[in-house]
């Protein structure tokens, strides 16, 4: 039960399923490369990473998480990315690359 056969990351090339990775730049519980070798390592993933938070960054910027959230499970088709600068408060928030 759960022992890593093979290449460590193989297995998340085979999630069906168009995924939203949202995490925090400083998060030291769920370190912020883990979700950058998600989105490398996963067929369809969207990465949403917020400046200046931590762990529970969906907390930290609720209004922006719901937008992008409510606009990523409304997609239509699995390849459809969030449109770049969405959502749009986030501009404001925008340190680094906020998508």
């Amino acid at each position: 039960m759960g022992q890593v056969t093979g290449e460590r990351y193989g297995s998340l090339k085979n999630i069906p399923h168009r995924t939203l990775v949202v995490n925090g730049h400083d998060d030291i519980m769920v370190p912020t490369v883990n979700s950058f070798i998600l989105q490398q390592k996963t067929l369809a993933v969207q990465l949403m990473l917020f400046p200046d938070s931590g762990h529970g960054s969906h907390f930290q910027f609720p209004e922006e998480f719901a937008e992008a959230a409510a606009h990523f499970l409304a997609a239509k088709r699995r390849s459809e990315p969030l449109p770049a600068g969405q959502p749009r408060s986030a501009r404001k928030l925008d340190k680094q690359s906020f998508f």
